[in-house]
């Protein structure tokens, strides 16, 4: 009987904790198009995962993981809340050559600025710019499709 009553109360205290921690998923539009995931693993910290295309250089997809902590937050507006952002990260992806035939692999580290707003509703807009310093292996050069990243990106998500 005990065992049970501490399997429940562990029970009950994985699902408060998993439940607590907040969610998003949307999509980020600048240089590119990617699907966007956001994953608090602290109250401060959270990691973001992005997929999608890679319009500028010469084309191709990647996949980007970013360990972002919350850096301010500022009081703008009487109703949703503001966040400042910053953080280091990695991509992988593949880059494409001038006919949108793959042409090799690339990787790259990153990192990532920017600002989110969170409506009184669970929507978030952000603004961030995500510069990449990274090496393409097919044409065995540096990948001069991230050095775009001071491009500002938009962002929407919905939270839950």
């Amino acid at each position: 009987m005990k065992r049970l009553l501490v399997l429940l109360a562990l029970a009950f205290c994985v699902v408060a904790v998993a439940s607590a921690q907040q969610r998003a998923v949307g999509a980020r539009f600048g240089y590119g198009l990617e699907l966007s995931y956001q994953h608090y693993v602290k109250p401060d910290v959270f990691i973001e995962a992005d997929f999608g295309l890679d319009f500028l250089g010469k084309g191709g997809f990647k996949a980007t993981a970013i360990y972002d902590l919350e850096i301010g937050h500022p009081d703008w507006t009487p109703q949703g809340e503001w966040m400042v952002y910053v953080g280091p990260g990695a991509a992988l992806g593949v880059v494409c050559n001038s006919r949108n035939n793959p042409s090799g692999f690339m990787f790259g580290i990153c990192g990532q600025l920017g600002i989110e707003y969170t409506f009184p509703f669970p929507l978030a807009v952000s603004l961030d710019v995500r510069p990449m310093l990274g090496y393409h292996f097919g044409d065995r050069e540096v990948y001069s499709g991230g050095l775009y990243g001071l491009m500002p990106t938009l962002g929407a998500r919905y939270r839950f």
